[in-house]
Parts: C-alpha cells; sequence; structure tokens
C-alpha cells in the first residue's frame, strides 16, 4: 500500500509542472500557380504582364489621375498602387525621383533595412527596387522610367493590419510576380 501510495504521490508531484502556452499559429496560405496575362490599361503608354489571380482597376480616388491604377492581388487582400506620370519641363524626372525615395524613406522609423535594387532591364526601363524590410505599412515600392517621358512608381500594400512574420511568404510570392511585371514592362 505504501508503494501504490508513493508512486501517486510521485506521478502527481511529476505532472505538476508550470503550463506554458502555445504561441498564436496563422493560418495557412496556398499560393497559386504563376501565370501571367497582358494587362489591360487601354489609353495609357505602358503595358506589362500581370498574375492571372490579380485584377487591374482604374484607382478610383477623387485625386486620382489618369492612369492610376491598383493592382488587387484578392486572394491576399492586398494591393499595388501604381501611379503614371509624364516627364515634363514643369516637373523633371529628379523631382519624381525625390518624391518617391521621400515616400520610401518615412518607413525609417519602423524599417529594419531599406534594401535597393537597380532596375536596367532596357535601354527604356530603368529604375530603383526598394525591399522594406521590418513591420511597416509597406514592404515594396519601386519606380521605372525611361528617363525621358515616362515615370511609374509602385508602392505594394496589404488591405488590413499584418505581422510581417506572418505574411513574409506572402511578400516574397508577391517579390517574384513584381519583379516579372517589371521584365515585362514597354512604354507605348
Amino acid at each position: 500500500m505504501k508503494i501504490i501510495k508513493a508512486s501517486i504521490f510521485s506521478l502527481i508531484f511529476i505532472s505538476c509542472q508550470d503550463y506554458t502556452p502555445r504561441p498564436k499559429g496563422y493560418p495557412r496560405i496556398d499560393l497559386p500557380k504563376k501565370e501571367y496575362k497582358k494587362a489591360q490599361t487601354v489609353t495609357c503608354p505602358f503595358a506589362f504582364q500581370i498574375p492571372k489571380y490579380t485584377n487591374l482597376s482604374v484607382m478610383d480616388k477623387t485625386d486620382a489621375e489618369p492612369c492610376w491604377y491598383n493592382l488587387n492581388f484578392v486572394p491576399f487582400n492586398a494591393t499595388l498602387h501604381l501611379s503614371y506620370k509624364n516627364i515634363s519641363p514643369e516637373k523633371s524626372i529628379e523631382a519624381y525621383i525625390e518624391d518617391t525615395r521621400e515616400l520610401v524613406f518615412k518607413h525609417t522609423v519602423k524599417a529594419e533595412e531599406i534594401e535597393e535594387r537597380e532596375i536596367n532591364n532596357h535601354k527604356d526601363v530603368k529604375g530603383i527596387f526598394y525591399d522594406i524590410k521590418g513591420e511597416t505599412a509597406t514592404s515594396i515600392n519601386f519606380f521605372v522610367s525611361d528617363y525621358q517621358h515616362h515615370f511609374l512608381r509602385g508602392a505594394f500594400y496589404f488591405n488590413s493590419k499584418t505581422r510581417i512574420d506572418s505574411v513574409q511568404p506572402v511578400v516574397d510570392f508577391v517579390k517574384r510576380d513584381l519583379i516579372h511585371l517589371i521584365k515585362t514592362l514597354s512604354w507605348e
């Protein structure tokens, strides 16, 4: 009887450890197949390919200019905002580049790192791709231009608050699609 009581007491003592809750889990993200289609911009002076799982729509903001678009990444509840500008004597390419840099570097408060990669696909498409690391509102920004007539800026945002550790696989997936968009970009 003493052995049984000692065994039960030992089991109770051993099983009474501090409870440590598990961290919250994140939902599984199914990534779509990589397939592309030509974007239909109708009257704008550029063309590119977009993923088949996205929708391109004219930006509906009241201050939106012609040839401003939203590329909606429906499965991820995210949007790439595209704004096109004509380079003119009134506003030079340097002014547009500086505007883009200012918008990107507003994120330095929360960004861990901002990587700049030069884009030089061919003679008519050059620019900078900004990869913004950390808990920032946007993870990807870029601009491309022919440095004479055309300037196109892109900024990728999730449509709801996220944590970068939960959406990093999506950011990496979308980054490859945006690089494809830039590689297929042509001025018309």
